[in-house]
């Protein structure tokens, strides 16, 4: 009796947790695609993949699942730059992206120089 008992206790935690990791998993897919829009990059594979997962502390003491996912964006269509996000629980933490080239294009002002 214990051991079922047991056995259910950790299937629903199991399922808590990956129903948890799904939702943060989309925030930070759409939170990747936004910021990489905004940076005039594409996203590249349109995914995030979990690099690392631990417990943390928030502002305010309270321990919080620390999700860290990494994806891969192009500035130039030829060269791969690598990308990180972080979400505390549900916040997005911190936002990061490798420095890149920028491509430039000549607009008509510039040529009639």
């Amino acid at each position: 009796m214990l051991n079922e008992i047991l056995l259910i206790f950790l299937l629903l935690a199991g399922l808590f947790y990956w129903s948890h990791f799904h939702q943060i998993w989309e925030m930070a897919l759409n939170s990747a695609k936004a910021r990489c829009r905004l940076a005039n990059v594409q996203m590249l594979d349109d995914y995030v993949a979990i690099k690392k997962s631990r417990l943390a502390r928030d502002r305010f003491g309270n321990r919080q699942l620390r999700h860290t996912f990494g994806f891969e964006f192009t500035a130039t269509g030829y060269d791969r730059y690598q990308g990180r996000i972080v979400f505390l629980g549900r916040q997005l933490e911190s936002f990061y992206m490798e420095p890149h080239r920028i491509e430039t294009t000549y607009s008509a002002a510039r040529d009639s120089l």
